[in-house]
């Protein structure tokens, strides 16, 4: 498995493009904005997306899945919870925090807990890891953890936005130490990839 790493949008949000060593069918993970430098990594590695997968719905992750619903007739994942942010700039906090209406559109698959979804030659596990969102979700492949803004490198997602439960976050993070094996790579929403072996020795938000 391939991971593509591309930082997009005002916030620096990490959006992965992951594919088979075998296929150049792609799916991408949280595409938060700028759709050219996304569309540019594509053609550069002549790869083709067939399925966007959000973390959660939060406007700073959704910027460009619009355009690539257009470009490419890809279809969106999200986690049942999270579905109405994709259509509410209120619930995705874009009308607050970014003083514009941000959305994308209904989404093609409702995802539950403990979803397992075959596609690209990928085999996707989504753990439900509530909290920072109603919705927010980690992605389990092949040795990687996609944990959106639930947990950073040495951090975890804020819990003090509307739709944040702060409760929630931390049954969450006890969820991850069981779930998610401890020789997986971490690959957050933002900041930098890191191990889960070394998040469990080091990262304070973890003891608990």
């Amino acid at each position: 498995m391939n991971i593509i790493t591309i930082q997009t949008g005002e916030f620096l949000v990490n959006t992965y493009v992951v594919h088979d060593k075998s296929s150049k069918e792609c799916i991408i993970i949280d595409p938060g904005g700028s759709f050219l430098k996304i569309k540019g990594i594509l053609a550069e590695y002549g790869l083709v997306p067939k399925a966007v997968f959000l973390t959660h719905g939060h406007f700073d992750h959704i910027g460009a899945v619009s355009s690539l619903k257009e470009e490419f007739d890809v279809k969106v994942y999200i986690h049942k919870s999270d579905a109405d942010m994709l259509i509410d700039g209120k619930k995705n906090l874009s009308i607050f925090l970014y003083r514009k209406d941000i959305f994308c559109g209904e989404a093609d698959y409702l995802l539950e807990d403990n979803e397992q979804i075959e596609i690209c030659g990928l085999t996707i596990k989504t753990i439900h890891t509530p909290g920072h969102s109603p919705g927010g979700v980690t992605y389990l492949m092949d040795g990687a953890a996609f944990t959106g803004d639930t947990l950073f490198n040495m951090s975890i997602g804020r819990a003090d936005f509307t739709g944040c439960d702060a409760s929630k976050l931390n049954e969450s993070l006890i969820r991850i130490k069981k779930e998610i094996p401890k020789d997986y790579k971490i690959f957050p929403g933002h900041g930098n990839e890191s191990s889960f072996e070394y998040e469990l020795e080091n990262n304070p938000y973890l003891d608990l």
